[in-house]
């Protein structure tokens, strides 16, 4: 393919700046003027390079650095919390097997034929009831309260 003559002579810097219409306004002027101040201020202490117009590669990093930070801040304010509630969700797991298995053997038709087992298994059955309801009502509240203390931290 060969190029058109119109490409080949382009240069390859970049664009000239647009120029300003006839008729904008004066207000304009000032913006610019103001920018410009901004480019040519005196530098932040311990920096030796003027501060353009705009985000600097610095600040952006600055910003990156205070981003992490809070992140770092809120998952340290809320471990113990996410650790609470994750050994209660694991303990609730068990709980809630351990009432299954119960249930099972409450199925099995042979047990009724041992009245003191039946009235045994039907109180551990009931206790790891009472267990498992107890533990759901601590991890709905440390789940709750972890939910708050992520929020405040947000």
């Amino acid at each position: 393919h060969g190029s058109s003559g119109a490409s080949a002579a382009t240069p390859a810097t970049a664009p000239p700046p647009p120029r300003r219409a006839a008729g904008a306004s004066a207000r304009q002027a000032p913006a610019r003027q103001a920018t410009a101040r901004q480019a040519t201020a005196q530098p932040a202490a311990g920096r030796s390079h003027t501060v353009p117009a705009g985000r600097t590669p610095d600040s952006r990093a600055a910003a990156k650095r205070d981003e992490a930070e809070r992140r770092n801040a809120r998952h340290a304010a809320t471990k113990e919390l996410r650790k609470r509630t994750e050994k209660l969700e694991r303990d609730l797991g068990r709980a809630e097997a351990h009432v299954a298995d119960l249930q099972r053997e409450l199925a099995e038709p042979g047990v009724y034929d041992d009245n003191d087992k039946v009235q045994d298994l039907v109180r551990r059955h009931d206790e790891a009831k009472d267990a498992a309801a107890a533990l759901m009502d601590a991890w709905m509240a440390a789940s709750e309260e972890l939910e708050r203390a992520e929020r405040r931290q947000a």
